[in-house]
């Protein structure tokens, strides 16, 4: 495995990160944060393709899988800042270089391995597997993206429409994929990113052991940070600040997995160990200030 290609999409990512922080940090603008996540792996996935890859029907597919993923996400979050006009996340931080920095270092990160999976796979000869038909892990890892990537678009969806509506202004969402989890778009978006590691593991495999172990990296940084870092636990600490207090709201969290789309009326009844273990709803996520 030659380390190039990693270097060279990793000085890639840092180039673009710095170029977007340098104005979000300078005109104190929030617009193009997400955008330059977003597109950060569409620029790593066209660069390694044109670049490395041979053009075998594996690697069109994963790039392709990033690019549609990118651009509906970039797309969507670039909508959806355009309305809002100004992004909650950053209140204390944006005035602060060092800690926007870090926010952005963080992203940086995530971009670049978030792409190592296509990286690797695009850096490699797949010469003799053109003629190799897609293997059974391969096809279901694209169904298994299909299905993430539908999902997190419809959830998206269905809740930047209910919250544009004046009427459901001091309202949690929770109609929809939100009535069976408190996060489908994340549930979604985690889904997608272990179908494309496995869409490419067993050619890494093939290759060695520490290339599938670096390729892992992408799906557990992204479960990490959707998890225990940028994700889940900003947007639960937030719900709570606002709704905690509501007997009704109380009942949504109690009822409603925190990720894992399940019915309701079955979930409610799981004692707590299963709901931490087993469906990750974390202490964490139900500290509520009284």
């Amino acid at each position: 495995m030659s380390s190039s290609p990693l270097i060279f999409s990793f000085l890639i990512t840092l180039i673009y990160q710095a170029a977007f922080f340098s104005i979000a940090i300078w005109f104190k603008f929030d617009k193009v944060t997400d955008f330059a996540g977003t597109t950060n792996f569409i620029l790593i996935a066209i660069v390694t393709f044109l670049l490395y890859s041979t053009f075998e029907i594996r690697q069109i597919i994963v790039t392709l899988m990033i690019i549609i993923w990118g651009i509906r996400l970039a797309s969507f979050l670039l909508n959806r800042i355009l309305a809002w006009g100004h992004d909650n996340r950053f209140n204390k931080i944006r005035t602060n270089i060092v800690r926007f920095a870090i926010f952005w270092l963080i992203q940086a990160l995530w971009c670049w391995i978030g792409c190592l999976p296509l990286t690797l796979l695009n850096s490699s000869n797949l010469t003799n597997y053109q003629k190799i038909p897609l293997s059974k892990l391969e096809l279901l890892s694209i169904f298994l993206y299909s299905f993430g990537l539908i999902f997190e678009s419809i959830s998206d969806s269905i809740k930047l429409n209910f919250k544009s509506e004046k009427k459901n202004k001091d309202k949690w969402c929770n109609i929809g994929p939100w009535s069976w989890s408190r996060h489908p778009n994340y549930f979604g978006e985690i889904t997608l990113w272990w179908a494309i590691f496995l869409s490419t593991a067993q050619i890494h495999y093939n290759n060695s052991l520490s290339t599938l172990l670096i390729a892992l990296l992408s799906p557990l940084f992204i479960t990490f940070l959707l998890l225990f870092l940028s994700g889940i636990p900003l947007l639960e600490k937030s719900a709570n600040f606002k709704f905690g207090t509501l007997k009704e709201f109380k009942n949504y969290k109690q009822s409603t997995s925190i990720l894992i789309p399940f019915p309701p009326s079955l979930y409610v009844q799981f004692p707590t160990f299963v709901k931490k273990f087993i469906f990750l709803d974390f202490d964490r996520y139900n500290q509520i200030k009284k």
